[in-house]
């Protein structure tokens, strides 16, 4: 800039008046108070944000827990049961086979046999040998169960007296 421009600069900054100096000076003043204020606010907002955080990480963290606590059981429960499940059907197998050669397997639950067939079309299709056959090998102690059980209407007793 050429020294003119400078002086002539000066010039017109030192002629301010006193009170144009002092309302440049009272609007800085408010400047700097808003700027502390907008501080103070914008640290809250921090910390508020912070907390949010936290909650959410905590919030995060036990939804995993709950996953788990979930999840895990039926892991377990698909790789433990399955033995044990096959332990207890072939406990019941051989009951289930003599049903299902007499065609009684739905007898004892009333109604309808799957397929259509009633339980009295089942059981008056029954032949003497077969009925023989079934009763074979329990003892005289175990058919007076069996019709206890049958004539007191308790027959999810029934299968008891087979898998003995």
């Amino acid at each position: 800039m050429p020294e003119k421009q400078k002086k002539k600069q000066l010039a017109t900054a030192g002629s301010l008046s006193k009170e144009a100096h002092e309302n440049i000076q009272k609007e800085l003043k408010d400047v700097r108070a808003l700027l502390k204020k907008t501080q103070k606010i914008t640290e809250e907002v921090q910390k508020e944000n912070k907390k949010i955080a936290h909650s959410l990480k905590v919030m995060v963290f036990f939804g995993y827990v709950k996953m788990c606590i979930i999840l895990i059981p039926i892991i377990i429960a698909i790789i433990v049961i399955p033995p044990y499940v096959e332990e207890v059907w072939q406990t019941y197998l051989p009951v289930v086979e003599k049903f299902r050669s007499i065609g009684a397997l739905g007898a004892f639950g009333g109604g309808a046999i799957p397929g259509g067939t009633q339980v009295q079309d089942v059981l008056s299709n029954i032949t003497n040998d077969q009925i023989n056959d079934m009763f074979s090998n329990l003892s005289r102690d175990d058919i007076r169960t069996l019709l206890l059980n049958i004539s007191e209407g308790k027959t999810e007793n029934i299968l008891e007296v087979f898998s003995n």
